[in-house]
């Protein structure tokens, strides 16, 4: 059984191999945890920390997910698409209309699972220091513009 649970302490999550490239950096996330405008999760499955999520809200009720990682030794096995599943719902719940992402250019495994849970890429950044692509989940009800660069 996968639950999300509250958590403002960053775990240890052990990716694999060159997947530390696409994830937030732990000062970054550490001072995010101390904001007001963030909320996070421990991913448990069972009672076992398989993974973290950071929220970080831009604006009444909209959010951009800064951080999601699963440990290494739980990828591939549907766990992260249904804590992401858990997520919308309790974002749902809580009357979120906005939940935005990104992924850098060449994380395909991440472009693939947000589009199984319904974001669709917005527009891409490829600028000299970041090329990534944004993504959104709209909840029901909320409009969104796509603006291709």
């Amino acid at each position: 059984m996968i639950r999300l649970v509250k958590s403002n302490i960053f775990p240890t999550i052990k990716l694999k191999e060159n997947q530390n490239e696409f994830v937030t950096k732990e000062e970054k996330i550490q001072k995010l945890l101390n904001n007001k405008n963030s909320k996070a999760y421990h991913i448990l499955k069972d009672d076992c920390l398989i993974g973290f999520i950071l929220l970080v809200m831009f604006d009444t009720k909209k959010f951009f997910m800064q951080d999601f990682r699963i440990d290494g030794k739980y990828q591939g096995n549907g766990l992260g698409k249904r804590a992401l599943d858990l997520l919308i719902e309790e974002l749902r719940n809580e009357d979120v209309v906005i939940l935005t992402t990104t992924y850098t250019y060449g994380n395909n495994n991440a472009k693939k699972l947000y589009e199984k849970i319904g974001f669709i890429e917005t527009d891409i950044v490829d600028d000299r220091d970041v090329q990534e692509v944004n993504m959104i989940y709209r909840f029901e009800g909320e409009k969104i513009c796509i603006k291709w660069i």
